[in-house]
């Protein structure tokens, strides 16, 4: 998992494997970033390349959920996601996510 930010573009999120409960710490800092917006993410437009995602626990979902809160009013969008992340995202009901494939 990779945060990247760029000043003209917003935030980049590369999630890639299994992002399951051993994610849980990682996924935990990230938020922190997000929550003190120490990388200058809030109000940015989050995209989340998930292509390569293999299995989208419930960390994923709380990692989207809090992504979508700092992006506000910008927005999420999902791009390429696995069949892992899709499953998740429909099995949660989310919503506020574009995505694009």
């Amino acid at each position: 998992m990779s945060l990247l930010i760029d000043a003209d573009v917003g935030v980049l999120v590369v999630l890639h494997g299994a992002i399951g409960n051993e994610m849980h710490a990682d996924v935990r800092d990230l938020v922190a970033d997000l929550e003190s917006d120490a990388a200058g993410t809030a109000g940015r437009p989050v995209q989340v390349l998930a292509e390569q995602v293999t299995l989208f626990g419930l960390p994923g979902i709380w990692l989207l959920l809090e992504l979508r809160r700092a992006a506000r009013p910008a927005v999420v969008t999902l791009v390429r996601p696995s069949p892992a992340v899709r499953d998740a995202v429909a099995r949660h009901n989310l919503a506020g996510l574009a995505i694009v494939d």
